[in-house]
């Protein structure tokens, strides 16, 4: 099969020195109005629930796709004309279909020059070497110099808002320095447990630094989301949750992603702290759903070619049209661990938009979770992702763009 141009673009699968990047998305604004969301191309789009979706007993799907036909269906999981079409996958079908995105990426790959893969890793050293400098180098005064650098702005504001950061940035170098001890909150690393192992953490470094996240600012969103996962373990047990339960990992979400857009150390602006929050925790979604399928990259220590192929991932997430978004492919997240990040990713924005409007606290996420007239009446459930994560919900968190950084 022909593979054709617009195919390869819309997959986004070029190299460095290729036509097609992606940079972060505008800020999520204060004035945000949650019943806006939802365009006319969602209104108008099918509505099914769960059941009839997963069991395919009552609605009609349009392709069932095998092995032998998921190439002569390939180019319309990528068009955006048939965006509406459901795809159901035999198991052999899901996996020829992840079978030919990796074979796309790899040649991509391969098909780089040693100069263009020798740059890569050159940017891998100064990442490196960046970050080694960072630690060498950290005090109070350090920071501050680093902070000023980042956010120029702050040598325009009054003396009193400049103290006031700078005693923001003291706090930050403190926690900075029990984190590297191994120091605090139930004495266990909590971002460690958080991020649930290292390559995590730096791959999502590493995507939120190409889009220019400051070394400092993800640092100090890698603290929050330790404390917001030690303070959604206090909580859950308090109000009985659960450990482990769906309203647990909703409010540790939403809590890390409502801290971050109003610390100073995120950014000096509340613009540049939501845009830095909104990319660096989108993209720790995006990095769990790419190690989830490429086992190989599951590294602390990438090299050029790795760094290479996991971008190539991500912009093909990027770029995933609606149809291939919500099927039942293996690349896919029409499935159990895709839907749990389709919820991160919704608890993330809400996260963001409530932290904007105030101080995020117990209360403002009970009504966030409790009033579905505020999340445009979709079916809300704390025993079940997959009830949480319904057809409806899936296609507004793509038509609305929160799964791009």
């Amino acid at each position: 099969m022909k593979f054709k141009r617009a195919l390869i673009a819309t997959l986004a699968l070029t190299s460095l020195t290729g036509s097609l990047t992606f940079g972060p998305s505008l800020s999520v604004q204060a004035t945000e109005n949650p019943n806006a969301y939802i365009n006319s191309q969602t209104n108008n789009m099918y509505s099914m629930n769960e059941s009839e979706y997963n069991g395919h007993d009552s609605y009609h799907f349009d392709f069932l796709v095998t092995e032998d036909n998921v190439e002569e269906l390939w180019h319309k999981f990528f068009d955006e004309q048939y965006n509406d079409l459901v795809f159901k996958f035999t198991e052999a079908g899901s996996q020829a279909f992840w079978d030919n995105l990796h074979r796309i990426a790899v040649e991509e790959v391969n098909m780089m020059s040693e100069e263009e893969l020798a740059e890569i890793e050159r940017e891998l050293e100064q990442r490196r070497q960046e970050e080694e400098h960072f630690w060498e180098n950290l005090s109070p005064e350090f920071l501050w110099e680093l902070y000023v650098k980042d956010n120029p702005q702050v040598l325009r504001m009054r003396s009193d808002e400049v103290s006031e950061l700078k005693e923001a940035v003291k706090k930050s170098y403190y926690d900075l320095i029990k984190w590297r001890e191994y120091q605090g909150i139930d004495d266990i690393s909590a971002g460690a447990a958080f991020w649930a192992n290292a390559a995590l953490e730096t791959w999502t470094n590493q995507f939120a630094a190409d889009a220019g996240v400051s070394l400092a600012a993800r640092q100090r969103m890698t603290i929050i989301a330790g404390i917001a996962w030690a303070d959604a373990r206090i909580t859950s047990t308090q109000e009985g949750w659960g450990w482990g339960s769906w309203r647990e990992d909703a409010y540790r979400h939403w809590l890390w992603n409502a801290t971050s857009v109003r610390d100073p150390g995120v950014g000096s602006t509340q613009a540049q702290r939501v845009t830095n929050t909104r990319i660096f925790t989108t993209y720790r979604e995006i990095v769990t759903y790419i190690h989830r399928h490429e086992t190989s990259l599951r590294t602390t220590n990438p090299t050029a070619a790795q760094l290479q192929m996991g971008r190539n991932m991500r912009n093909a997430y990027l770029n995933m049209n609606q149809a291939t978004w919500v099927s039942e492919s293996f690349w896919g997240l029409n499935t159990p661990n895709g839907r749990a990040e389709q919820m991160d990713l919704w608890n993330n924005h809400w996260g963001r938009f409530d932290g904007v409007a105030g101080a995020p606290t117990l209360a403002r996420f009970n009504t966030r979770w409790n009033d579905t007239s505020l999340i445009n009446g979709l079916v809300r459930s704390d025993t079940t992702a997959f009830a949480n994560m319904e057809i409806g919900r899936q296609r507004h968190i793509h038509s609305s763009g929160w799964h791009r950084p």
